[in-house]
């Protein structure tokens, strides 16, 4: 059994800029205005108007070579993402392929490829072991599809990183109310905190809005560190350090947590229909959620219980029905 990976690329496109074409501004090219680590990302768009928007279709690929002849299991590429496009219009697909063959898609084709908006900075992988063996040319494709609707600030990439063999890390950042650097009911994951894992590669993410993080990495020792913030005080661990060693294919080292404390009130409450016109909430009124991502919408309706009816307010649109019928919300 494998110990150890092979890591055929890791660009956070400091180091080689050169892995890919350096581009023109309008097309593919390296820019300053957004990255997720370093000081470049790889980005489609024009750098006065600070969006894809050219009034016409926009469509364009930029491509890499990696040398996966010496592969020997299962290959991963690994990329940081943040997409702001037109939601069911505007793709931000990848194919590859060998030297002469034809295209695969690894994402995509054209609309079937995320789109609209990442929420900020965030980790893809996809799978890369079908080329195992020989050269491969992975291709980051977007297309709007048509020339309308284009003022949106579009899709960065950064952090290109391709190896085989692969574990993860994983935990939450949480704010530690009795700050005892314990990890307890009630206290809650704090959303948008930079978690960098540094080892044989470097990466950085963001925790989603639980405040929890995954990061796929190559096999090897990593330190697992938190950004530190002013105002705030790191209670675990100790040392504020996760030392972790990833030494088989698919080890999951998790509960990786970050225990942080600043003096903290909450003020609670609900927003809700009050269908009977008593003043007063009980069963018979609805709760609105307005604005809410698709999790949070969720975890209102788990929490409810039942006890009352949530209807979504805000932010519907039809390409989102199927996704917010499934959060088993009673109105839309």
């Amino acid at each position: 059994m494998a110990t150890g990976s092979t890591i055929f690329l890791a660009d956070d496109l400091d180091i080689d800029p050169t892995a890919f074409p350096a581009g023109t501004d309008g097309a593919w090219h390296l820019t300053t205005r957004l990255m997720n680590s370093g000081t470049r990302s790889l980005w489609l768009g024009t750098e006065a108007s600070g969006t894809y928007e050219t009034g016409a279709r926009v469509t364009g690929s930029t491509a890499m070579t990696v040398d996966l002849t010496s592969a020997a299991g299962p290959v991963t590429l690994l990329f940081a993402e943040n997409f702001y496009t037109e939601k069911g219009w505007d793709y931000c697909m990848v194919k590859a392929h060998t030297v002469g063959g034809p295209d695969v898609w690894l994402r995509g084709p054209y609309g079937s490829a995320p789109s609209g908006n990442s929420d900020g900075w965030r980790i893809s992988s996809l799978d890369l072991s079908a080329f195992a063996g020989a050269p491969v040319v992975v291709e980051f494709v977007f297309d709007t599809g048509d020339d309308k609707y284009n003022a949106f600030p579009g899709w960065f990439v950064d952090d290109v990183v391709v190896f085989d063999h692969a574990g993860s890390v994983s935990g939450k950042t949480f704010l530690d109310l009795n700050s005892n650097g314990v990890k307890e009911t009630g206290e809650r994951g704090i959303s948008d905190w930079r978690v960098t894992a540094d080892g044989p590669i470097s990466l950085t993410i963001g925790t989603n809005d639980r405040g929890r993080y995954v990061l796929p990495l190559p096999l090897g020792s990593y330190a697992i560190t938190e950004e530190a913030r002013a105002g705030w005080t790191e209670t675990s661990p100790a040392g504020n350090t996760w030392n972790v060693e990833l030494t088989t294919p698919d080890t999951l080292a998790d509960s990786l947590h970050f225990g942080n404390y600043t003096p903290t009130a909450f003020i609670t409450g609900k927003v809700y229909h009050d269908l009977d016109h008593d003043g007063a909430f009980n069963n018979a009124d609805t709760i609105l959620v307005d604005n809410m991502s698709t999790s949070e919408i969720r975890e209102a309706v788990r929490r409810s219980s039942g006890r009352a009816k949530i209807e979504i307010s805000g932010g519907v649109t039809l390409e989102r029905i199927p996704e917010l019928a499934a959060t088993w919300a009673n109105y839309v």
